[in-house]
């Protein structure tokens, strides 16, 4: 499960680097992520989690907020 988890991890800090700049780099970045997640998918076996949602929520509080957001409620 330790590749299926760096897939995961490296797939989420990709989506957050496009949502914070959708600029050419990081959407290849997005896009490879997003097939090295695709191939390291396989059927899982009994007893094994369908994902590490913890660890994945955890390291995306890690990165804070995006700046748009942060931007937005100062706003408001």
């Amino acid at each position: 499960m330790g590749h299926v988890k760096h897939d995961i991890l490296e797939f989420v800090d990709a989506v957050l680097a496009l949502s914070d700049d959708p600029g050419p780099a990081n959407l290849q970045r997005y896009l490879a992520a997003s097939r090295e997640l695709e191939g390291s998918r396989r059927p899982r076996e009994s007893g094994e989690q369908a994902a590490p949602a913890a660890e994945v929520r955890k390291r995306a509080r890690g990165r804070g907020r995006p700046a748009r957001v942060e931007a937005a409620k100062a706003d408001a």
